[in-house]
This record gives structure tokens, sequence and C-alpha cells, in this order.
């Protein structure tokens, strides 16, 4: 039986337990082994160290979600997470399916809605709508925020491109909360690279500090000297997204790279600004720094000969 579960990434039926003569008590006692963990109603799974996230625990739902109903296909939320996209601050209790129903059912586990003609994709989850889709109605469910975080990671892996996520936008205008789609739109941009970059880049733009991401930053013979996270656009403020963990974790040496690189940054006039993920918890104070920073750099001398 548990060769079985191993083809449904570790997901097995009850009653596919059944018909290989796995009892309620034999169930019970494999749970109480260890050697199953109890899923939700009808569902188990071989317990493997990703089930303790939150993320890969629903992609066992999303697993065992398609083994009980076979017809069925991943969308919003649950379609995001097969695409191997983020779902950043978004409630993973149930896995999003679309089905033959005629209308909503809610259960422990699952919100299961009416399949559409919308066009279906192969995932390593299984079946699920297309990343696009699945990014707008994420955004309809659940803000902008989580929108942008999806959206901006779709672009950067190519996944996606800015005129597919624009047409399938158009299928939801007027609808409630597309207001939310249209401001992700405007606050989309591939060219971040990380959850936390889109975040900061997020609270930058309500605030109307227009940022460059990903800039390049070149010496006086324009030869390559940097790229960082973002560049305040009109200033010598460059903004690096929780460098220090980056750097640290790759040892002393890239340590010293990277001061290395901060020393020249600074001896070409630039004011280096460094935002950790703790920070982002506290906007306030982030663009308080930033905006200091845009100060200090107003008052000095531009980039050194």
């Amino acid at each position: 039986m548990l060769r079985m579960a191993a083809t449904h990434g570790g997901v097995v039926t009850t009653a596919a337990a059944r018909a290989l003569g796995w009892d309620k008590r034999a169930l019970r006692e494999a749970v109480r082994s260890g050697a199953l963990h109890d899923l939700g109603r009808s569902l188990y799974v071989v317990p493997t160290p990703d089930l303790q996230t939150t993320e890969g625990k629903h992609k066992a739902l999303c697993r065992g979600g398609l083994l009980l109903y076979p017809d069925a296909v991943l969308s919003r939320t649950s379609a995001v997470l097969a695409h191997e996209l983020p779902v950043h601050g978004v409630d993973l209790s149930r896995v999003w399916l679309q089905r033959a129903v005629t209308s909503e059912v809610i259960t422990q586990s699952f919100v299961i809605r009416p399949k559409t003609d919308a066009t279906v994709c192969s995932t390593d989850l299984g079946s699920a709508t297309t990343p696009a889709l699945a990014i707008i109605q994420m955004t309809l469910d659940h803000g902008i925020v989580a929108g942008v975080v999806a959206a901006d990671q779709a672009l950067h892996t190519a996944k996606i491109t800015s005129e597919e996520l624009r047409r399938v936008a158009g299928t939801v205008s007027g609808w409630p909360h597309s207001a939310r789609v249209t401001t992700m739109l405007s606050l989309m941009d591939g060219r971040s690279e990380s959850v936390g970059e889109s975040r900061l880049r997020i609270d930058l733009s309500v605030a109307g500090i227009p940022v460059i991401p990903q800039q390049v930053v070149l010496d006086n013979e324009k030869c390559f000297v940097a790229r960082v996270d973002f560049g305040v656009e009109g200033t010598n403020v460059l903004i690096e997204f929780d460098g220090l963990v980056k750097y640290r974790e790759g040892g002393a040496n890239t340590l010293i790279a990277e001061k290395a690189r901060e020393d020249r940054l600074r001896r070409l006039g630039y004011v280096i600004v460094r935002v950790t993920w703790a920070e982002l918890q506290r906007p306030q104070l982030v663009l308080f720094r930033i905006r200091q920073a845009m100060a200090d750099a107003a008052g000095a001398r531009g980039p050194a000969a």
C-alpha cells in the first residue's frame, strides 16, 4: 500500500487502502506508528519533512483532492502553488478545485467550484488552470500584494508574459474586486527576483518612491561595478534587500568580497540602504531610513571621479 502511495506523491485514499486489505484498524495503527499521517477525511499521506510546512501540507492535499475527485482541476491559489509560484500571505487551509458541480461546495479540506472552459495545464501536482488565470483569481481573492508577488515571479521565470496576464485580466473586468487586478497589473515587475524584493517594491511604490529594480552601476569609465536590488530614480541611493543574509550564507570570503563591493560603491558617491525581512514588518521605519538616505545623498557631491 505504501508503494501505491509513493506513485501519488505519498498520498493514498481510504478506498484505495481498503482495496488492498487495509481496514480502519490497520490505518489507525499505521498512523499511530508514524508510517502514515492522517491528512483529512478519506486521505492519508506518507510523512515527509515537507508536511511540517503549510505549503507542503497544501500540496499533499492537492494530490489527495485529485485522487478523490478524478474529474477535478486545481484552481486559484492551489493552481498558483502547483505552478511553483509564491503564495505569500495567503490562507492555505483548503484546496481550491473546479469540477462538474452546479454550485460551490465547501468541505473541511476543499473548496469546489463549477468547472469552466478555461485552459488546463499539467503540473507536478496534477491538472491545474493556467498560471495567468490562477494569479488573476488569487488577486481577486487575496489582494494586491499576493498577486504582485506571484506575478513578479511568473514574469521573472518566463512562465507567463505581461500581455498574457493583461488578456486574462480583461475577462474579469467589472467583477467584484477587479480593481485589485488593475492595481496589481500596474505594480508587477518581473525584474524583482524574490518575494522580499517584490514586497519592498510595493511599499516604495505606494509611498511614492520610484525605484529601478536590478540597477546596474557603472564607474566613470563606464565599467561594471555592481548590480543592486534597487536604485532610487534620480538619486545616488541604492537599496539592497536582506543582503547580509544572502552574503552570510556564502561564508567569510563572500562577506569580504561584498564589503569591498560596497566600499567601492560608497567611494563613487552612492548611499546604500539595507533592508531585512524583519524590517518589512515596520514599513514606516524603512521608508524613513530611505528618505533620510535620499536627503543625505542630495546634500552630498555626486559620484566621484
